[in-house]
């Protein structure tokens, strides 16, 4: 396959025009409807909640009539919990005989209805759902809009769509959310979006795509006539059991930017990602280590293809397929080890000497989703008159985090150090370490709380090190 002569900034517009009906509003706030004390279901709630209002969930677990098949009726509202999924979560305890998924989108709803820090579970999509037959374990929309942020999505199951399911005219955005461990007997393990005849659209911003299975192709994603955007997104371990581990798209329209597709497997032609008559962007991203014969097939006769500052490998051979072949070495594309931290625990942030980090490649970008997680530092730690004196601070895993996040930091030579945690003004609420340290990796675990005891809220934080006259700090993500 050649070259399009299209260009990357012509075609990177479809990128911008995402954002723009993407783009957060927050709904004017008439009033919280707290569910059990106000109203003693989630969907009492909703039915007596105006335009503007918020239903906010206490802790604990929902279950039964009117916690499951909940319907927004076409309202522009918030559903969200008071600490964030891991302590509010749905348990639609469906069953392929007795299906049960916990919301549907289908009253003309549009991306200012949002659900936000929930956990579901047990959701279950099949012949016999009223609404969406077959499509969505957990979530369905169509002809209608939803916003999905910092949910988890989890064991739930469809034949199309294990967790969210999409029809023609849906819009949907997934922000900081997780699918992990959800099936389907066809398509789309995660996720399936059908959007013939009139197109869907579809964005997930910093959302983590974990260990789903598709009993035919499509572990992760399935998505046909769908305009679709994928930032700063993680695919890992999914599973396409005839093909297609990581995904599969047909006449869409396909902007890829700053993700990473890793360890994702199919049987069949065993592509990580098949695209066919797409318009396909891929920008800033990692696709590694897939299990398989090829990164990504590429079929159809329509394809428009633009790739740059991309790394294609594959620990079987060269990791671009013949049909992107001519991409390799230019625009700063490249197919080298990544070197991940842990790929077989799923901790994809990388070595700091990784080509995929700002510093060790052509682009000065990070190629992927996830920043240094882990130092090889190729000294002789038995000698330490042949160390350099260096201290790193590296990025939190995992960041965002709930409850908890770990802290690693490096050290040539044994030194004392103090990390600290402070809040955006600046205040500090944590001293986590003030102690002498060997030299080599060392780890601390921040449980989101301060010195006193107390919880700290949703919110960005700063992690100080300080060691050897040297101080480094790192952003911190707690998301509740």
């Amino acid at each position: 396959m050649g070259k399009s002569t299209v260009s990357i900034s012509h075609l990177r517009s479809l990128l911008v025009a995402l954002v723009l009906v993407f783009e957060w509003t927050t709904p004017t706030l008439a009033a919280t409807i707290h569910v059990p004390a106000d109203q003693p279901t989630i969907q009492a709630g909703i039915n007596v909640a105006v335009d503007g209002d918020t239903v906010l969930l206490a802790d604990g677990t929902y279950t039964g009539d009117g916690n499951r098949d909940v319907s927004f009726l076409g309202k522009k509202i918030v559903v969200t919990s008071e600490h964030g999924p891991g302590f509010t979560i749905i348990d639609c305890e469906g069953t392929p005989d007795i299906p049960h998924r916990a919301f549907v989108a289908v009253n003309g709803e549009d991306t200012s209805t949002v659900i936000s820090g929930i956990a579901i579970i047990g959701g279950e999509a099949s012949l016999f759902s009223t609404i969406g037959s077959r499509y969505g374990g957990a979530l369905y929309v169509s002809n209608a809009g939803l916003k999905i942020d910092n949910c988890c999505i989890e064991y739930c199951s469809a034949e199309f769509g294990g967790g969210l399911g999409m029809g023609p005219g849906a819009i949907v955005m997934v922000n900081r959310s997780t699918f992990r461990y959800n099936t389907c007997t066809s398509l789309g393990g995660a996720i399936a979006c059908y959007g013939y005849p009139g197109g869907a659209m579809l964005s997930l911003i910093g959302v983590v795509i974990s260990h789903c299975i598709a009993g035919h192709a499509a572990g992760g994603l399935y998505l046909e006539s769908t305009t679709f955007s994928l930032d700063r997104t993680v695919l890992y371990a999914n599973w396409g059991v005839d093909e297609a581990g990581a995904g599969m798209c047909f006449d869409s329209k396909i902007v890829i930017n700053s993700s990473t597709i890793a360890h994702n497997s199919g049987g069949g032609t065993r592509d990580a990602f098949t695209f066919a008559n797409d318009t396909l962007i891929i920008s800033n991203s990692l696709i590694s280590h897939h299990e398989g014969d090829s990164a990504i097939g590429i079929a159809g006769t329509k394809n428009v293809v633009l790739i740059e500052c991309t790394n294609i490998f594959s620990t079987a051979g060269f990791g671009w397929p013949d049909s992107l072949a001519g991409y390799y070495g230019t625009n700063g594309n490249i197919s080298e080890d990544p070197a991940f931290c842990e790929l077989n625990t799923g901790n994809l942030t990388v070595y700091d000497n990784s080509p995929c980090l700002p510093g060790n490649n052509q682009c000065a970008t990070l190629i992927g989703a996830l920043d240094v997680g882990c130092v090889s530092t190729g000294i002789d730690n038995d000698n330490p008159a042949l160390l350099p004196e260096r201290v790193a601070l590296l990025q939190n895993y995992p960041n965002p985090f709930n409850p908890s996040t770990t802290i690693r930091f490096f050290l040539s030579t044994r030194s004392f150090v103090i990390v600290e945690i402070f809040n955006v003004l600046g205040q500090r609420i944590a001293n986590l370490v003030s102690v002498e340290f060997p030299s080599g990796e060392h780890d601390v675990l921040w449980n989101g709380q301060s010195d006193a005891g107390v919880a700290s809220p949703s919110g960005v934080y700063l992690c100080r090190l300080r060691a050897n006259g040297v101080t480094l700090s790192r952003k911190l993500v707690l998301a509740k």
